[in-house]
């Protein structure tokens, strides 16, 4: 009993941290912009919005619909190789999931999917203090980012600062923007570029801060990063039937066209 026990006791535990690792890594903001980007899926849109107008459309036609041409009489069958209403339903709870990812995702990491997409838009170094200013203020992932902020030497303590003199917002200056927030009491200033930094040690300081805004973005609304990916493995176990039915009637056809009786 004492083994069974600890069996369980192991079992729930792995659960709970697969669960937590997979929705803290493999649920990130940019693995569902790359998914979302895919052209083929956007199909499913498609066929979302044609769905209700094609059936509109055919509502009054009868089927099958004799056609003659000369002396030949044709028989058209008004029919799809699966259910059309499972396809529908496939393609509303991915346009469900694409809707929740347009409206949650944060603009910072639909905007900048890497360092690479950051450098295109030629922001000045001093550009990410307004970036850390927002974060800051939405309070996304503070407590990591702040530790980072530390470990890595971008802030530094202000003691000269209280809640009457420091300003609400960056602070841009001859030669670098700061800002300037408080955390359990305390003053900090957070400068860049940093005051004496070479090009390189610029570049490199540009790029660590980067990652870390984006990675705080990135995993945050973790559930509802959960909600858009239960609403896509819906979508495509729906889709999944659609496609062994299609695959189904496709083989029937094949089958009765090389070993049916004539």
């Amino acid at each position: 009993m004492k083994v069974r026990s600890h069996f369980e006791v192991f079992g729930r535990k792995f659960v709970r941290v697969a669960i937590e690792n997979f929705g803290q890594k493999a649920l990130r903001w940019e693995t569902y912009k790359a998914f979302f980007g895919f052209p083929v899926l956007k199909l499913l849109l498609v066929w979302f919005a044609l769905v209700p107008i094609l059936a509109t459309l055919l509502e009054g036609i009868p089927s099958p619909i004799s056609l003659s041409v000369g002396k030949e009489e044709f028989t058209l069958q008004l029919s799809l190789p699966f259910n059309w209403t499972i396809l529908w339903l496939s393609s509303f709870f991915y346009a469900l999931a694409f809707s929740s990812y347009l409206i949650w995702c944060p603009k910072f990491v639909r905007t900048y999917n890497s360092y690479s997409d950051y450098e295109a838009y030629k922001h000045d170094p001093r550009w990410l203090v307004w970036e850390a200013y927002e974060l800051i203020k939405k309070k996304v992932g503070f407590e990591k980012f702040f530790k980072r902020l530390e470990d890595k030497g971008f802030v530094e303590t202000r003691d000269d600062v209280n809640e009457f003199s420091a300003v609400d917002k960056p602070e841009v200056c001859a030669e670098y923007t700061r800002y300037v927030f408080s955390v359990k009491d305390l003053w900090f200033e957070l400068k860049l570029p940093r005051p004496g930094a070479c090009e390189l040690k610029v570049q490199n300081d540009d790029k660590s801060m980067f990652w870390e805004i984006f990675g705080r973005y990135s995993e945050s609304r973790k559930k509802t990063r959960w909600f858009i990916f239960w609403l896509l493995v819906i979508s495509a176990l729906l889709f999944l039937i659609v496609l062994i039915q299609h695959i189904a009637v496709g083989g029937m056809y094949v089958f009765e066209h090389f070993f049916g009786t004539n």
